[in-house]
């Protein structure tokens, strides 16, 4: 049973967003395939004009330092 299917949204370059729903709804785990933290298992994730699904891991750690930033 997918965990997330059919999302799509866009935020605008230096833009904010939020998640909210429901516990289980799938937030924390679209935040952890934006952050690169786990890997797409199919689909695509574009993130700029990066296609995350598709970094190895070097190329994610950079992707990381660049791009990402949490606060938990």
């Amino acid at each position: 049973m997918p965990v997330l299917e059919d999302v799509t949204f866009r935020v605008p370059a230096g833009g904010y967003a939020a998640l909210v729903g429901a516990s289980g709804a799938g937030m924390t785990t679209l935040l952890a395939l934006i952050g690169g933290l786990e890997r797409v298992q199919s689909g695509t994730l574009i993130v700029g004009a990066q296609d995350v699904a598709a970094l190895d891991g070097d190329e994610l750690a950079v992707y990381r330092r660049l791009t990402v930033g949490f606060v938990f």
